[in-house]
């Protein structure tokens, strides 16, 4: 579908996104290991972790997808405030980010995976899931987590640029096609075209999937690895959201028109 070129800068952007987020993670793991279980750095690393879990799945590193789900799960629940971030745990979790980051060397290095490492790590996350959230060290030492409840809610989205198009300083006749491939590996497109004007530029319609949101994928990242390409101007419509007593916050009703 792609060609070598466009496939190696694929992986370059997920590779450097990748490395950013485990990175986020690490430090907000270590954070709770000292103790601080403020809901604001278990969200970071719960984010962290899902968009690292989507990114795996968009762009075909099924491995690092599947090992990121069980970690994902644990955060989850340490988000709903079911699960202690007990010294075991976190320390469990930070060996995953390490692993994580011996996997993304492998990809950027072309060499195998260490399958041992991954394997035992997944037999220790399948351990903590099946003793159950009940069983950590402080929720039997009967001990309650310092847990700000202002810190819940949803996080504000990333603010996009919506400046239009300078046709004087558009850049984009000379894209050679690697912003519809980004966009294409992310999401279904139902269009993306070259629109014929003074200065060519890139018109692509973007209508993902309703579950888009639920498998970790996050419109904003293909929006700001386009913005990297050119100028970009960004409608959405709204037209498919429904009422807010049907909502569900896990599906996206939205889709983009991109002017690129």
């Amino acid at each position: 579908m792609f060609d070598d070129d466009g496939m190696e800068e694929i992986k370059q952007i997920f590779l450097e996104e990748s490395a950013e987020g485990l990175d986020i993670m690490e430090s907000g793991l270590l954070n709770l290991e000292s103790g601080v279980a403020d809901l604001d750095t278990i969200n970071d690393v719960f984010r962290a972790a899902h968009s690292l879990k989507g990114g795996g799945g968009t762009f075909g590193f099924t491995e690092i997808s599947e090992f990121t789900h069980g970690v994902e799960t644990i955060l989850d629940e340490m988000r709903d405030q079911i699960r202690e971030p007990t010294e075991a745990t976190v320390s469990v979790l930070l060996e995953c980010v390490d692993c994580l980051r011996g996997m993304l060397d492998s990809i950027r290095d072309g060499c195998e995976y260490d399958v041992a490492r991954i394997s035992e790590l997944d037999v220790k996350i399948k351990e903590l899931l099946d003793a159950g959230p009940e069983s950590s060290e402080a929720s039997t030492a009967g001990a309650t987590p310092s847990v700000d409840s202002s810190s819940l809610g949803t996080a504000e989205p990333p603010v996009v640029s919506s400046e239009p198009v300078d046709a004087a300083t558009d850049t984009s006749s000379k894209i050679d096609g690697v912003a519809a491939q980004a966009v294409i590996a992310a999401a279904a497109v139902t269009q993306a075209s070259m629109v014929d004007s003074e200065d060519s530029y890139w018109r692509i319609g973007f209508s993902p999937m309703s579950d888009v949101l639920a498998t970790g994928n996050e419109p904003y990242r293909i929006f700001r690895s386009l913005e990297a390409l050119g100028q970009l101007e960004i409608q959405v419509n709204h037209a498919n959201l429904p009422q807010f007593q049907t909502l569900q916050p896990d599906l996206c009703y939205l889709s983009w028109t991109l002017n690129l």
